[in-house]
């Protein structure tokens, strides 16, 4: 699974739960446009209970998450996705995700609003937990091959 240790969190099981976790919530952002704390909360109990207190970068990563939330930078639900992806992935997993993520969601939307890309692109809303999705399948696909090492 890569070189991934972090508190534990390279386990097939804090993969696996992430999927699933992931897989909800793209089902429920795609269909309500919303994060729903009955899913993100519980699994930040799980991950936690699973791997074990996060590391000092883990939690340096949640802060900046909560001040991109106080400073109306990202919506509250989504800070609380990747919350939840702290308590399973190593941070550097988490960055490569919330990475690849945005990359992901503005290729989507330069792809689909090809005349008015940039003027729509403040406008613009678009549920991301899907794309969070994809980039952590990507990632854990790169992960398997040997092809990144975080």
């Amino acid at each position: 699974m890569g070189t991934c240790s972090h508190f534990n969190g390279g386990t097939v099981l804090s993969y696996i739960l992430t999927f699933i976790m992931l897989v909800f919530l793209s089902v429920t952002d795609y269909k309500y446009k919303k994060i729903p704390n009955k899913i993100t909360f519980p699994c930040m109990l799980l991950g936690l209970s699973l791997n074990g207190i996060p590391g000092f970068w883990s939690w340096f990563f949640i802060g900046v998450l909560l001040l991109f939330g106080a400073l109306y930078l990202m919506p509250m639900g989504d800070i609380k996705m990747y919350m939840a992806l702290c308590f399973f992935l190593s941070p550097y997993s988490v960055l490569f995700v919330l990475l690849f993520s945005q990359i992901l969601l503005i290729t989507f939307h330069f792809f689909k609003k090809r005349k008015n890309a940039l003027k729509e692109i403040k406008t613009t809303s678009y549920p991301l937990a899907p794309f969070v999705l994809m980039a952590f399948v990507v990632i854990l696909i790169l992960q398997l091959g040997g092809v990144l090492h975080c």
